[in-house]
């Protein structure tokens, strides 16, 4: 796993140690960088943050910047570079043998050809002191790398979170004209519905002197005002989604300026441009080292010869340091294009920043925007209830008739079961009566105590319920076929089939007709059937309990006889 400081290049190489890679960079972030875990941002190769969940093939490489380089108040400084930096040694930054010959060249030049020697000499001084700016250079070149990789990291972040804002908008978009055209068309509806309620005559018992018909129950100038509200509420809604657009549109523009910008810093070669030349003049220099031994004259060599090898020792000599002089100028330059890149990087930073709060300001104005729309959803949903206002209507005057039916049913069966009991009380105390006149006095008196006791009078509470429900019976309301007006004679038939199977009773064989009646009307005839067929059922119930307590009785009454 390699772990690198996006803005400065830097590039640690660790062992995962099958630890969470969120644990890692939270360690070394630490020890390496002094650093906190909560002041950084990090992200892994594909451009996802890295979190505790993210698994260790997703996070080989991860980049990590500092929240504080992205707030545009604060001045960050580049880095100097310090050609004496003693980490420079794995860069080839430090000396080495002159081994051209397979000796050192104090070893191999006689002491007669002195210039000679100086030569070399100077030639591995100026050499020795470039190397380590060639090493500098090499490093650098690797920082930037790795720079170009963190922004290729950031850039792919910003891409995906604003895909992502984008199929969001999008989605909202979508689910905004679809509760338009579901309110559009409940709207359309409330005022037929209104009028429907105005043909809806209430019961006699609910009537007053200002309430004749259903539309008198509900607040119709609440509702109208409701309506008026959501047509006003609709259109303001569709205006900011209008406006939620164009901020995208504008976004989307911005998002690519500076993807295009951070594609340039990542193109960007300065840096590599120098360090090359840096490379190349070291490499010239270094070159001109085995030719200036190979200068050096053998014992005994002719004094013309020597005299001009040694001028060409020293032009080769003044190359060497040209060269090497070349290599420290460099390094200014170096340093320019670093400064440069690293303010550009910078500057790339911040304006991705910006762009990602602006994204996020749109999420937020369209998770915003996407409750009202479901708050209009669940206005439409009210709407529809009105609609159904008749249907709940006519179902609660059936409900209200079945429970006085209950009602009425409930208090004749403790009549009866009350009477039931006052006749088994009374032919069990004439039992005991005539027993005693028989018997008692032949028995001594306290033989067995509580013979001469009499069985007391039963009473039947009954509780008082459903008194304030108003006067609706069954025979007062109309049957299903006048509720409903357009109910076929084939399904009342299978209805009527239906209720006299449930009773035991054989239907009638009846002539099939077209189907002509609505769902809705089916639906309140299946209704009042249901209800027909409770009641049924329970007077069947209580004729059984009845005929068990008449056996009963009979079977108490038998000894006596």
């Amino acid at each position: 796993m390699r772990i690198c400081h996006g803005l400065a290049g830097e590039v640690l190489e660790v062992d995962s140690e099958y630890r969470k890679p969120l644990d890692l960079v939270r360690q070394h972030a630490r020890e390496r960088w002094n650093l906190q875990l909560e002041d950084l941002i990090v992200l892994t190769s594909s451009g996802n943050v890295l979190s505790a969940e993210s698994r260790e093939e997703d996070a080989l490489d991860v980049y990590f910047f500092t929240k504080q380089c992205l707030e545009t108040q604060a001045e960050v400084i580049p880095e100097r570079l310090d050609a004496k930096d003693p980490s420079l040694a794995s860069f080839g930054g430090a000396e080495e043998q002159d081994d051209v010959l397979g000796q050192r060249c104090e070893d191999v030049i006689d002491p007669a050809f002195e210039a000679f020697r100086s030569n070399i000499a100077e030639v591995r001084a100026r050499i020795a002191e470039s190397r380590p700016v060639s090493a500098l250079a090499s490093r650098c070149e690797q920082r930037v790398i790795a720079q170009r990789a963190a922004a290729r990291a950031v850039l792919e972040n910003l891409k995906s979170h604003r895909a992502a804002c984008s199929r969001s908008i999008s989605l909202l978009v979508q689910k905004s004209n679809r509760v338009q055209v579901k309110l559009s068309d409940c709207l359309e509806k409330a005022e037929s519905a209104m009028k429907a309620l105005e043909s809806v005559e209430l019961h006699e018992s609910l009537q007053s002197e200002t309430r004749r018909c259903l539309a008198d129950v509900v607040p119709r100038d609440r509702i109208l005002r409701f309506t008026g509200a959501l047509e006003g509420e609709g259109a303001q809604l569709l205006q900011r989604l209008e406006k939620l657009q164009r901020q995208d549109s504008q976004l989307e523009g911005m998002c690519e300026q500076v993807a295009e910008r951070v594609e340039q810093l990542i193109e960007e070669d300065s840096v590599s441009t120098e360090a090359k030349a840096i490379h190349e003049e070291q490499a010239r220099a270094q070159s001109e080292l085995p030719r200036l031994r190979a200068l050096v004259p053998s014992a005994g060599a002719a004094p013309a010869t020597v005299l001009e090898d040694e001028k060409r020792s020293a032009l080769l000599r003044d190359r060497v340091t040209t060269a090497c002089a070349n290599v420290h100028t460099a390094l200014d330059q170096l340093q320019s294009c670093w400064d440069r890149q690293h303010q550009m990087f910078v500057q790339r930073l911040r304006e991705v920043a910006y762009v990602q709060s602006k994204v996020r300001y749109v999420e937020r104005q369209a998770a915003l925007l996407e409750e009202e729309v479901n708050a209009q959803s669940n206005h439409a949903q009210h709407i529809v209830r009105l609609q159904k206002l008749p249907k709940a209507y006519n179902s609660a005057l059936r409900e209200v008739a079945l429970r006085r039916q209950f009602r009425e049913r409930y208090v004749a069966q403790a009549e009866k079961a009350r009477a039931a009991l006052s006749r088994m009380v009374e032919a069990e105390n004439s039992r005991r009566r005539a027993f005693l006149q028989r018997y008692s006095c032949y028995l001594p008196a306290d033989l067995v105590q509580g013979l001469g006791a009499f069985a007391p009078v039963a009473t039947v509470e009954v509780p008082d319920f459903d008194a304030e429900l108003p006067e609706i019976l069954m025979s007062s309301l109309e049957v299903p076929e006048k509720i409903a007006g357009r109910l076929d004679t084939a399904s009342m038939s299978s209805l009527r089939d239906n209720v006299l199977s449930s009773m035991g009773e054989v239907p009638l064989t009846q002539g099939s007709e077209a189907p002509q009646g609505a769902s809705e009307a089916k639906e309140d005839a299946f209704a009042a059937a249901e209800s027909r067929i409770a009641e049924l059922e329970a007077r069947n119930k209580a004729l059984e309990e009845q005929l068990a307590m008449r056996q009963e009785q009979a079977a108490t009454s038998a000894p006596e006889s």
